[in-house]
C-alpha cells in the first residue's frame, strides 16, 4: 500500500515502521491536514466529503462500503453497489481498505454492478 488506509470510514496516514508495525494517525491530525491550500479537518471520509463539497454531499448522503462487505468478496461488493446505485439519495461513496487487494475487490464489484445496471 501507499501509506494510507481506511477503516470504519476513517482515513489514516501510516507512519514509518517501528518494530514491524506502522503507526496509523487519523488523516485530519497530520501535517497534510494543515496544508494552507489543500487542508482539511476531518478524518472520517463522509465528513471530509461534506467539508470539501461545502455540504452538497453531506454525511447523510454519503454511502460507506465497509471492510466487512469488501472481505465478503466481489459478489458481496457488487450487490452492495447495485443497491447504492439505485438509491437516489447517495451523492458520494467512501470505501474502507487496508490492502491493495481490498481495492481490487471494490473495483471488480463496482464494474460488475455497473455492467448489471446497463443490462
Amino acid at each position: 500500500g501507499g501509506g494510507r488506509v481506511t477503516a470504519d470510514g476513517v482515513h489514516y496516514v501510516l507512519g514509518a515502521p517501528v518494530d514491524g508495525d506502522r503507526p496509523a494517525t487519523p488523516a485530519g491530525e497530520t501535517e497534510f491536514a494543515r496544508d494552507r491550500a489543500f487542508g482539511y479537518r476531518r478524518s472520517r471520509l463522509a465528513e471530509w466529503v461534506a467539508e470539501k463539497t461545502r455540504g452538497s454531499a453531506d454525511y447523510a448522503h454519503t454511502w460507506h462500503l465497509s471492510l466487512h462487505a469488501i472481505r465478503g468478496g466481489v459478489r458481496a461488493v457488487q450487490d452492495a453497489f447495485e443497491a447504492a446505485l439505485l438509491d437516489e439519495t447517495v451523492r458520494a461513496v467512501c470505501v474502507d481498505g487496508l490492502e491493495d487487494r481490498d481495492m481490487l475487490v471494490v473495483a471488480s464489484g463496482l464494474k460488475a454492478a455497473m455492467a448489471a445496471q446497463r443490462g
